[in-house]
């Protein structure tokens, strides 16, 4: 590992997370956090399916700004009661229907918000933990490719690190390649357009010396 790298590696995790956490590192601090158990995440309804693309062309789409105005819409619409009927026929939905949609809106949207919420968190503890694994493994492969000069058993007792490590490599090569390669077409594209403008401005000729003399 490149001594440079200002990486926390994970020997040196447990000596310095505290102090790393005194000196507001969000990073150290949020390695400490635990986990939400899976068994607490609520399991979705029994015979959901989700609706295809098709089906899901037949929604009126409502954007997260006029969701609080419709809430409030349909808690006035269900308010009238049954003056509602009077005012606006029977082929309308019924107050209580009204009530029913905006208590549903209302409940969807706060769990909406506490599963954002949560994601969010699980999101950036699975980044450290990911993290931290591959730097334990990187340590480690260093060690590993080292030691099995002389003891070449390591190779196998420790194959699924190098074959991660390895894979990782593959992978950062072919990217950096594929950038040279993509960074390299754009340069002959834009060399292209220059002189293409070049060719497309008609040449400058230079205006002869008037010959009018003043009256």
């Amino acid at each position: 590992m490149d001594p440079t790298d200002k990486t926390l590696s994970v020997s040196q995790g447990a000596e310095t997370e505290g102090a790393q956490a005194s000196r507001n590192d969000a990073i150290a601090y949020n390695r400490t956090l635990p986990v939400l158990p899976a068994e607490e995440v609520p399991d979705i309804a029994s015979g959901y399916r989700p609706a295809s693309i098709k089906e899901r062309r037949r929604l009126r789409k409502v954007s997260e700004d006029q969701s609080p105005d419709e809430v409030v819409a349909l808690r006035q619409y269900a308010a009238r009661g049954g003056q509602v009927s009077e005012e606006l026929g029977t082929l309308v939905a019924s107050p209580a229907e009204a009530a029913r949609l905006a208590d549903r809106i209302e409940a969807a949207v706060a769990t909406q918000t506490a599963l954002t919420s949560a994601l969010e968190y699980t999101n950036e503890l699975l980044a450290i933990a990911r993290s931290d694994g591959m730097i334990l493994l990187e340590e480690a492969h260093d060690e590993i490719v080292h030691r099995s000069r002389k003891q070449p058993q390591l190779v196998r007792s420790y194959d699924a690190t190098l074959r991660l490590i390895a894979a990782r490599s593959e992978a950062i090569s072919e990217g950096l390649a594929r950038r040279r390669s993509e960074q390299k077409r754009m340069d002959q594209a834009l060399r292209k357009q220059e002189k293409a403008l070049k060719k497309s401005k008609p040449p400058v000729t230079e205006e002869s010396p008037s010959t009018d003399t003043p009256a």
